[in-house]
């Protein structure tokens, strides 16, 4: 798995957002903090991080985002962020 640069911004924020907030973020906020205005755009990169198993999707439900810690801690993707995630 080879995670593009804009894919692991995505992933940062959800997981800062998740740690700071009891809900995901829309797919309108991940595009304003990550600078992409195309929801198509970030519906591709979140279609990306389900692909190599990082998230969980819920297309039916507003915010149907979950993270996949076990995956997310396995590849060291989640350490590597924990501490931003929880404030320092």
């Amino acid at each position: 798995m080879n995670l593009s640069e804009r894919q692991q911004k995505i992933l940062r924020f959800i997981i800062s957002f998740m740690g700071a907030h009891e809900y995901p973020p829309t797919i309108r906020e991940i595009g304003e903090e990550v600078g992409i205005s195309s929801t198509s755009v970030v519906n591709y990169n979140l279609a990306k991080l389900e692909e190599y198993e990082l998230i969980a999707r819920d297309r039916e439900v507003s915010r149907g985002l979950s993270l996949n810690r076990p995956r997310l801690a396995e590849i060291g993707f989640l350490a590597a962020t924990n501490g931003s995630a929880n404030g320092g």
